[in-house]
């Protein structure tokens, strides 16, 4: 045993990495977003192939404006309560974030009902079934954002296991309803209310748990703290910046092309998405040891995340050589085109998604901001350019100027902080 230990602490030195903390908690993670990632598969296959790609499209469509949205449930307060808890805080800060939010989240109801309200009555683009669905969501919006915080309370104690189990059942049960909704011929509203309604019950009765427990830990005496509002706020406006470049694409495409062409984009980008949420929950892992300032080897760290990211290019190339018709029939057959184009992002997003979390541990959440607003409107001033070429190719420019340019930021401030710290311009020197 103390062998097998000593070989991992030997390893650990070589690769810069503690392995021992990556092996404990790293199955819990993989195990969660591989299953998800089967029932995301399950999912996106049965709706290609029960519903239609409009259908399909317009749902994505719901899902990416509530997305956009979701600034307004300030999601930072979720990074500030895991920086809490993981420096010994109290769980209690899970009860304070859910209550901000859910008020917050309020603010979101008119906003939503609003937008579809304008396009359906004043643009005339939208169906009356479309507003529907999207005031659905207006309304379980408090209740769908504002309590998922529970994870924190286990993440900031590093306990994986609980979250993974968790995310497995609440997942399976929403993909099959929605499965068995579309093998019944469900409409867009129904689809709508079923994934927010059930997601909010799980995730409110997740949070019921860690309630009971911190009436535990008050038994024990264990010291309460304030969540920091501060804090939250800035990385709140920091994960609005970064779902930019996840939820504004969506609703561009299906303006100028049509949810049809939408669903063809969600297809193609799912596999990619897929390994993308696998590596950025992998790389989280060591938000707590960034936020407690714990030395890594940061040089060692970017040519593994390179590494990593040639990998499951690979990974990713053989799936769509092999099984994408396979899954989705011929009818989809420009999202494999689609999702060919797009695969070698793959290779940089492991380094993007570490340097993200990087600089989120340090606090820079205005750089961050600053950085994706300027990659977006970059990105969606060369959509603009050449949205009038083949739509395929217009929206792969668009994605890769999105990716491509964050990634330059980065890297251009995090090689400042290596001088600064005597690791890139000088040899032999600890970073801290």
């Amino acid at each position: 045993m103390e062998k097998r230990d000593i070989n991992i602490k030997r390893m650990s030195s070589v690769v810069g990495l503690d392995l021992s903390y990556l092996f404990a908690n790293g199955f819990w993670i993989t195990l969660r977003y591989g299953v998800v990632a089967v029932l995301g598969l399950l999912f996106t296959i049965g709706f290609a192939r029960l519903g239609s790609r409009e259908l399909f499209g317009q749902y994505q469509f719901v899902l990416s404006l509530a997305a956009l949205f979701s600034v307004l449930s300030l999601p930072g307060l979720n990074t500030a309560a895991l920086r809490s808890i993981s420096v010994g805080g109290s769980i209690s800060v899970v009860r304070q974030t859910i209550r901000w939010s859910f008020f917050s989240s309020l603010l979101a109801f008119r906003g939503i009902i609003g937008y579809g309200v304008y396009r359906h009555f004043f643009l005339h683009d939208l169906s009356f079934d479309m507003m529907m669905a999207i005031v659905a969501s207006a309304a379980l919006f408090p209740f769908f954002y504002a309590p998922n915080t529970w994870y924190a309370a286990y993440e900031g104690r590093t306990l994986f296991m609980p979250v993974a189990i968790r995310t497995i059942l609440s997942t399976g049960f929403v993909v099959g309803i929605l499965l068995v909704s579309l093998l019944f011929h469900a409409n867009l509203l129904f689809l709508v209310i079923m994934y927010f309604g059930i997601n909010a019950l799980f995730s409110w009765y997740f949070s019921s748990e860690i309630f009971r427990r911190e009436k535990a830990e008050d038994a024990l005496g264990v010291k309460k703290g304030d969540v920091d509002i501060r804090y939250g706020f800035a990385v709140t406006l920091q994960k609005f910046a970064y779902g930019l470049s996840e939820n504004v694409p969506p609703l561009l495409i299906s303006f100028f092309f049509g949810f049809g062409f939408l669903a063809i984009f969600q297809i193609a980008s799912f596999f990619i998405n897929t390994v993308s949420g696998l590596l950025t929950a992998l790389s989280s892992m060591y938000l707590p040891k960034l936020f407690s300032g714990e030395k890594l080897e940061h040089k060692k760290i970017i040519l593994q995340n390179v590494i990593v990211g040639l990998f499951s290019y690979a990974a990713l190339a053989f799936l769509l050589r092999t099984v994408f018709l396979l899954f989705y029939g011929s009818g989809y057959s420009e999202s494999q085109t689609l999702a060919w184009i797009l695969a070698p992002l793959i290779i940089i997003s492991p380094l993007r998604i570490y340097l993200l979390n990087f600089f989120t541990a340090r606090g820079s959440s205005v750089f961050i901001v600053t950085s994706f607003i300027a990659a977006n409107l970059l990105g969606a001033s060369l959509f603009f350019c050449i949205k009038g070429a083949y739509p395929i190719f217009g929206v792969a420019a668009y994605i890769y100027s999105l990716h491509i340019s964050t990634l330059l930021f980065f890297l251009a401030k995090y090689a400042y902080f290596l001088c600064e710290n005597n690791t890139l311009c000088a040899k032999n020197s600890p970073v801290s």
